[in-house]
């Protein structure tokens, strides 16, 4: 049975690894020496205090606090890599290549649309509508990922940490279960964010986007392509709802994927992936919807309705794989967890 001093020890010890940057979490080893060279200088410096070889709990909680606090002792462990501005060094060419990638990537889709299908016969005016329309997505992107490496640089992380395989600890120790993907969170992230942003901002341009894809796919079976929409052609009240709904879901979605990549923290990712469940839930509902109001998408796809209910039924297939998928990694997760606490109260 444990003394009144060992508890004042290991609830210190505990409180001071829950504070720890999630980077040194992650590894066993590193965190075990850090809490036994703290309970070393409790200890020699209770016994200090005492003048005696036992010291009495006050002698221990006068150590303790001598120590500093938790939050305090696990700060001194953020404290890594070179600063440059508010990105550590370590970080700042990761940082600056996914920035020229995203601005990349919007303004190359912006502008293709524009050029395409917008302003096909005037070049200049279409780059120009490019630039106008991409820049304030480009600007609300450079926050965000801005946000996601300042968090990342606080908390100590080098490009290494951003490892896709996490360990379980205890008697588990040699399974691994890769759960933590920033590049996958980063990817999804950004599209999501830049797609739901484009359907509530260009609906009628990503419309003809569609129409466009779905010709080059019937020209190649030799079909009927459809004609491309006029720009002054009049998207129903009903349908730009359920195209705002859909791209607030996919920005609320990106979100919670860029979210996830400054921790490998399980209880954390389990709370996101039940957002992530939510949200699939929503898409399933609208993907529903749509399947029994086809006659908002024939306004503006004049296909047949047999190819729209087609398309739909896909829609909605896809929405429950991806349901499926989150429930499945949260079930993994939420073992992860019970093993790790068994582990903890053993």
């Amino acid at each position: 049975m444990r003394t009144e001093n060992e508890k004042l020890v290991d609830n210190f010890l505990k409180e001071i690894k829950k504070q720890l940057p999630d980077w040194l979490k992650n590894n066993d080893d590193k965190v075990e020496d850090i809490l036994l060279e703290v309970s070393s200088h409790i200890w020699d410096s209770a016994q200090e205090i005492a003048g005696s070889d036992d010291p009495d709990p006050a002698s221990i909680q006068e150590a303790i606090n001598r120590l500093g606090t938790p939050k305090e002792i696990a700060k001194s462990y953020k404290k890594r890599g070179t600063p440059k501005y508010f990105i550590s060094e370590e970080l700042w060419s990761i940082y600056t290549k996914v920035n020229w990638i995203l601005i990349s990537l919007v303004f190359t889709v912006i502008v293709i649309v524009q050029v395409v299908i917008v302003e096909p016969t005037d070049f200049v005016k279409a780059l120009i509508n490019g630039i106008t329309l991409s820049y304030p997505i480009i600007i609300t992107f450079i926050i965000i990922i801005l946000a996601i490496f300042v968090g990342l640089s606080y908390e100590g992380y080098f490009p290494e940490d951003l490892g896709s395989v996490d360990a379980i600890q205890g008697d588990t120790k040699d399974k691994k279960l890769e759960f933590y993907k920033p590049d996958e969170f980063l990817f999804n992230g950004l599209v999501g964010i830049l797609f739901g942003f484009l359907i509530i901002i260009l609906p009628k341009d990503m419309i003809n986007l569609i129409r466009i894809i779905i010709n080059l796919i019937i020209g190649l079976f030799g079909g009927n392509t459809m004609a491309t929409i006029s720009e002054y052609v009049n998207i129903s009240m009903e349908l730009q709802i359920w195209l705002t709904l859909i791209g607030i879901v996919a920005i609320i979605t990106g979100f919670v994927n860029l979210l996830k990549i400054n921790t490998k923290d399980l209880k954390f990712h389990l709370t996101t992936n039940l957002i992530l469940i939510f949200t699939g839930l929503v898409d399933f509902g609208l993907s529903l919807y749509i399947v029994t109001n086809l006659h908002l998408f024939s306004e503006v796809l004049p296909l047949s309705v047999n190819i729209l209910f087609f398309l739909g039924i896909i829609g909605v297939i896809g929405t429950v794989i991806d349901i499926f998928r989150t429930v499945s990694k949260n079930i993994q997760l939420f073992g992860l967890l019970n093993e790790e606490e068994s582990y903890q109260t053993s």
